[in-house]
């Protein structure tokens, strides 16, 4: 289903237009300038979301009108500055240097929306994970049903997912974003943490709100231990403790206004969920463990990552490869596959080892594929490094200790 966000981001993009021309009359040329960028980009994201050709035009249009209107402002508080500089005796220079604004509500939008993700992964690219992927779905689908007068359903606003790296939690939340009738945020330490003291739960706290300005939403957290934890799970950090007080305060907003809104579900992963405070776990009301794939999983991951991708393997191989595989994780066989697809190819395509071929040769040389022999993927199963251990004991006494 195609996910409609033009009606919010028309919104968000009259809202970034209003601030800059506010910021324009009050001669905050900094922030009108950044105020106009981030119009541009709501207008460019609302032309690709378009259905109608003409209106995509237009909206390219806006945003190239918006950028312009940035590059004026950037140009008037130059000038400005200039003529401040050449005032006889001006000796100031803090007068030309501009002290960062972290705290600027435009720039933290221009942020959310660039956490706004769509990925090509598709539910039929991921093997043993069906029961998890029917009740996402049907969660987000029933956020959009009508209810009949009179009922009231309360539904969960956070999953959690939980298991040994490289077992699939990622690969889930990309499918998500694939499927799902609504906008996906993808929140990671790396688009979320700051150097600034406090600006990573302003952006937290702008995330939500524009999340539930365009729900149905789906706000993914990847790896949640490390944004609410410090090294070692119990050292946290002041701005780790500071980002947990807002991420539960927000999802407790959820919880209270959800038969206010539209749903906004949080999913959180992480392969550690012994070092999630308590009053975290408790927000997430699913807690689902992602376990390593068992024989007949690992068979699919295998049909997935070689037949399915136009190699040649016999199907007793992959019987074989399933069966030597115990243990591994998603990730692992993912890597076995790369391997052997790269000694297969090395072994097809001799004449690309030549040493200062030409690039026009190299680009109209046509690949050539031959069936992946046996010996190409036994001897990367011997020597391969694993990506992670999978010693499901710390996961079982956690599940114990909270039975």
């Amino acid at each position: 289903m195609k996910v409609n966000l033009t009606g919010p981001l028309h919104s968000l993009m009259e809202g970034a237009v209003q601030r800059a021309r506010d910021f324009e009359i009050n001669g905050e040329t900094d922030k009108a300038a950044r105020a106009y960028q981030d119009a541009a980009l709501l207008a460019t994201t609302y032309s690709e979301n378009a259905v109608v050709p003409q209106t995509k035009q237009r909206y390219l249009e806006l945003a190239q009108r918006y950028r312009t209107a940035s590059v004026a402002a950037k140009s008037s508080r130059f000038n400005d500055k200039h003529k401040s500089n050449d005032k006889p005796g001006s000796t100031d220079k803090t007068s030309r240097v501009r002290t960062a604004s972290p705290d600027d509500q435009d720039s933290l939008t221009s942020q959310v929306m660039s956490m706004i993700d769509k990925s090509d992964v598709k539910w039929t690219e991921i093997a043993g994970l069906d029961e998890l992927r029917d009740d996402i779905v049907f969660r987000l689908n029933l956020s959009l049903a009508r209810r009949p007068p009179g009922v009231r359903i309360d539904e969960p606003t956070g999953i959690l997912l939980y298991g040994p790296p490289g077992t699939g939690k990622t690969l889930v939340a990309a499918a998500v974003s694939n499927t799902v009738a609504g906008t996906f945020f993808k929140v990671s330490a790396g688009n979320i943490l700051s150097k600034w003291y406090g600006e990573s739960s302003k952006l937290l706290e702008r995330l939500y709100e524009v999340a539930r300005q365009m729900a149905p939403s789906v706000v993914f957290i990847d790896e949640i231990d490390k944004l609410v934890c410090g090294r070692g799970g119990d050292n946290r950090s002041d701005a780790s403790a500071q980002f947990m007080g807002s991420l539960l305060a927000e999802m407790a907003g959820l919880h209270a206004k959800r038969s206010e809104c539209p749903l906004v579900l949080t999913i959180g992963s992480t392969n550690e969920p012994w070092a999630l405070d308590p009053a975290l776990l408790s927000r997430f009301g699913e807690q689902v463990f992602i376990p390593p794939p068992n024989e007949q999983t690992r068979r699919q991951i295998l049909e997935l990552e070689l037949p399915r991708r136009g190699f040649d393997v016999p199907s007793t191989d992959l019987d074989e490869m399933a069966r030597l595989t115990n243990g591994w994780s998603g990730r692992d066989l993912s890597h076995l596959c790369r391997a052997a697809i790269q000694k297969m190819l090395r072994r097809a395509n001799p004449d690309l080892k030549q040493v200062n071929r030409p690039l026009e040769d190299c680009q109209a040389y046509q690949l050539r594929t031959l069936p992946i022999r046996r010996d190409e993927w036994l001897g990367q199963i011997k020597k391969m490094p694993r990506c992670g251990s999978l010693d499901l004991q710390p996961y079982q006494t956690w599940q114990q200790g909270r039975a």
